[in-house]
C-alpha cells in the first residue's frame, strides 16, 4: 500500500521505452519536463521507480515488443491496488486504454489487459482451478483469504481469527496480514504468537485490532536492515522485531526497494561467480590431485626399472 501511494507520483509520464532484463520489465518513463523515471516490475518481488541506470538488452524480447507496440508514447493515468492485495495495477491513455498488472505474490505475473480486464498477452501463461492466465481470458483476481483490513472491525477480527490454529498464522493468513505484519503485531502488543485464539480475550482482541489499525496509518520512515553487514529486510517503517539491527534510512519507500533490491541482486552475483570459482576450483585440484596419483605410480615403476 505504501509503495502504490508513492507511485501514483509517475501518473502523468509517458513511457518512452520498454525492455526486459534478467526476468524484470523496465518502463522508460518521461515527464514533459524531460526528466527521466524508470519503473522497475519484478513479478513476485516489486515494483518501484529507480533512479538506477539500466542497459539495455542488444535484443528486446517479445514481451517487451508487445508492451512498446501498446504502451508507447501512452500516459500514465491511475495507478491502483485491489484492497490489501499484492497487486498493482496501473491504467495507461491511448485510443485504447490499457492496463498493465503487475503480481507481487508467488512466482508473480505481468499481465497487459484492455479497460475491460480481458487478458491481452500474459508474461507467463498460468491455469488453476479458479483462474486462467492467458490471452483472450478476462483478468480474475485470485482467491483472497484474508478480510478488507480498512473497514475491520472487533467482531470481524473475532471471526477471521477463530479457526486459525494460532494467533500469528490467523492474522497473516485470515486477515491476510502475511507472515512479517502478522509477527510484528504479536510483538507489538506482546501477546505470545502461538497463543489460540480461543484463549485470547475481548480486551486483547481490541488491543490487536488497534494495533492493526496502527500499522497500516503509521508515518513512514523507509528503512533497509542489516544483520552482520548483509541486508536482510525492507520496510516502510520501524518494526519491534527489528530492534536492536543496522538499518539504513530512506527518504522514499520506493528509494528503500531500489537499494534494497539493487544490493541483493550484486550479492546474488557475486555469489553465483564464488560457487562457479569454487566450482572450477574443485575440478582442478582433482585434476591435480589424479596426476600426483599418476606420478607417483610413475615414479615407482621407473624406480623399479632403474633395479632391474
Amino acid at each position: 500500500m505504501v509503495c502504490v501511494r508513492e507511485l501514483k507520483n509517475a501518473i502523468g509520464l509517458r513511457i518512452e521505452n520498454v525492455y526486459e532484463l534478467d526476468g524484470s520489465v523496465i518502463l522508460r518513463l518521461r515527464s514533459r519536463e524531460g526528466g527521466r523515471h524508470d519503473l522497475v516490475i519484478e513479478p513476485g518481488r516489486r515494483v518501484n521507480l529507480t533512479g538506477r541506470v539500466y542497459k539495455p538488452p542488444k535484443q528486446p524480447s517479445s514481451f517487451a515488443m508487445l508492451l512498446r507496440k501498446h504502451l508507447e508514447n501512452s500516459e500514465v493515468l491511475e495507478v491502483g491496488q485491489p484492497g490489501f492485495e499484492r497487486i498493482v495495477e496501473i491504467k495507461f491513455s491511448g485510443m485504447e486504454e490499457r492496463i498493465l498488472v503487475a503480481e507481487i505474490f508467488g512466482e508473480g505475473n505481468i499481465l497487459l489487459c484492455d479497460s475491460k480486464k480481458k487478458i491481452i498477452q500474459p508474461y507467463k501463461v498460468a491455469v488453476w482451478r479458479h483462474r486462467v492466465l492467458k490471452s483472450g481470458e478476462p483478468y480474475i483476481y485470485p482467491p483472497t483469504r484474508g478480510v478488507d483490513v480498512a473497514s475491520l472491525d472487533h467482531s470481524g477480527l473475532k471471526r477471521a481469527l477463530e479457526k486459525a490454529p494460532d494467533l500469528v498464522r490467523g492474522l497473516a493468513v485470515n486477515v491476510g496480514l502475511g507472515g512479517p505484519l502478522a509477527e510484528e503485531i504479536c510483538a507489538r502488543i506482546a501477546v505470545g504468537r502461538e497463543r489460540k485464539p480461543s484463549e485470547i480475550s475481548e480486551a486483547e482482541l481490541d488491543s490487536i485490532l488497534d494495533s492493526v489499525k496502527g500499522l497500516i496509518s503509521q508515518e513512514l520512515a523507509p528503512c533497509m536492515v542489516f544483520e552482520d553487514g548483509q541486508p536482510v529486510d525492507v520496510v516502510p517503517f520501524d518494526f519491534k522485531i527489528n530492534l536492536g539491527k543496522d538499518a539504513k534510512r530512506f527518504n522514499s519507500f520506493n528509494e528503500a526497494l531500489d537499494e534494497y533490491f539493487s544490493t541483493i541482486a550484486v550479492i546474488a552475483v557475486g555469489e553465483k561467480q564464488r560457487r562457479n570459482f569454487e566450482g572450477r576450483m574443485g575440478k582442478l585440484l582433482k585434476r591435480q590431485a589424479e596426476q600426483q596419483e599418476q606420478f607417483a605410480s610413475l615414479y615407482t615403476k621407473s624406480s623399479e626399472a632403474k633395479r632391474k
